[in-house]
């Protein structure tokens, strides 16, 4: 990555020798930010570690309809549900459309 940076901060400089007034800012401009984008991604790689996160899978304990009655929750039943004639209305949520 360095040399292609290198390369083009060259060529910015090659077009700003040819060029005046505008044109030279723009290019200058131009090689400015490539010298601090090359600085910058010279330091990042030097600060970079690398860590491995694991993320551990617990498995969820499932709760029977008689434990959701005994503590209050509301236990789905088929006998709940309207039957419409698309199949998909009429959910728990306000949102099941």
């Amino acid at each position: 990555m360095k040399n292609k940076v290198i390369q083009q901060i060259e060529a910015e400089l090659s077009k700003a020798k040819m060029s005046d007034g505008e044109m030279f800012a723009r290019h200058m401009y131009a090689v400015e930010t490539l010298a601090r984008l090359a600085a910058t991604t010279a330091d990042a790689d030097e600060k970079v570690q690398y860590v491995s996160h694991s993320n551990p899978t617990t498995s969820q304990p499932v709760i029977s309809a008689a434990e959701l009655k005994m503590m209050g929750a509301k236990v789905p039943t088929k006998e709940n549900k309207a039957v419409t004639d698309d199949g998909f209305g009429n959910g728990d949520s306000l949102f099941d459309f």
